[in-house]
């Protein structure tokens, strides 16, 4: 069709939360990885699926049209899984072998040969652990019920019905649902993280609210407090500047103690609710991600920020101070 640049098949697409089909596998020869093996979401895919999707290839190959059904078994891993079955150790050429569960229907497969390593992609949404992931050729692994993805730069109406068509004209029983664009998939899988996000800024901003004018009110207060004591020192003959300076680093002795005691008391609480707020892998899918407890960035850009507050609330009360008059100042209380 004009217009058609590919068409790939595939048992789910990256953001969807569609799989095929699981599993559990061992690398063979060697003792299995738990109880059942390693858990996996199994990806039957075409050729050109990584292709398409713009899917970084780690190290050896992608499918192509040789993996047929009679042609020998092979697999491509994730990052992640490559980790957890072969810690560092170059996966390309190992066997893997299917765990059967007669239990919950797991039926036993033939082993796979490992091609190829490929990079993490989200199956679910944009804020999840990576999961286990392990792709087949779909001529291998066929299913009946595939996501289609038709990579065009034709307008999506005209499209959709060119697809509905010619879907029709193979099998005409055959239904032809959930079509939508990849990124109207991508924007419906942002809501949540939107949300989550929006969430999180809107509780960071009230609270950056009430410490910034609880500290400046503090500062301030205690600055105001010290007065007649700057009166005095005025009267007998301190310099303006110098009563501002030891006001300043008076105040900002006070702010250094209460971010270092805020940036411990941060960490502790981060720790206990890790499981609530943070992504642990296969435990939690967590509401913040992509940001650690001990992340440098947000902590520092925090401590920058405060301690711009604390500057501005030592500094206005500060100079003040030190233009007071000495006589106004001793008669204060």
């Amino acid at each position: 069709m004009a217009g058609v640049r590919a068409v790939i098949t595939g048992s789910g697409l990256p953001l969807t939360g569609a799989t095929g089909i699981f599993g559990n596998v061992n690398v063979a020869g060697r003792p299995p990885v738990g109880p059942h093996g390693l858990f996996v979401i199994i990806q039957a895919v075409s050729p050109n699926y990584f292709q398409v999707l713009h899917m970084r290839l780690l190290a050896g190959r992608a499918f192509h049209a040789r993996d047929r059904e009679a042609s020998p078994r092979v697999a491509i891993l994730n990052r992640n899984t490559a980790r957890d079955l072969f810690e560092g150790e170059n996966p390309v050429g190992k066997t893997l072998e299917f765990v059967a569960d007669e239990r919950r229907g797991v039926p036993t497969r033939a082993p796979v040969q490992i091609v190829g390593v490929m990079e993490n992609v989200h199956e679910f949404s944009p804020d999840e652990v990576p999961f286990d992931d392990l792709h087949v050729p779909f001529s291998q692994h066929p299913i009946s019920w595939p996501y289609v993805l038709v990579a065009s730069d034709l307008p999506a109406a005209s499209l959709t019905r060119a697809i509905r068509a010619t879907a029709f004209a193979l099998d005409k029983d055959q239904p032809v649902f959930d079509i939508a664009t990849m990124d109207d998939r991508v924007a419906q899988s942002l809501h949540g993280a939107r949300a989550n996000l929006f969430l999180v800024g809107s509780l960071a901003l009230v609270a950056l609210i009430l410490v910034s004018v609880g500290t400046f009110g503090t500062v301030a207060y205690f600055v105001q407090q010290r007065i007649p004591e700057f009166g005095i020192r005025l009267a007998l003959g301190a310099m303006p500047s110098r009563v501002f300076q030891h006001a300043i680093a008076q105040s900002l002795r006070i702010a250094a103690a209460g971010l270092s005691l805020g940036i411990v008391t941060s960490l502790i609480l981060g720790r206990l609710l890790r499981h609530a707020l943070y992504m642990v892998p296969h435990e939690h899918m967590g509401v913040l991600y992509e940001v650690s407890i001990y992340d440098p960035v947000v902590l520092s850009s925090t401590c920058i920020l405060l301690f711009a507050v604390l500057v501005l609330a030592s500094y206005v009360p500060a100079r003040r101070a030190a233009r007071v008059d000495p006589m106004i100042a001793l008669r204060y209380e």
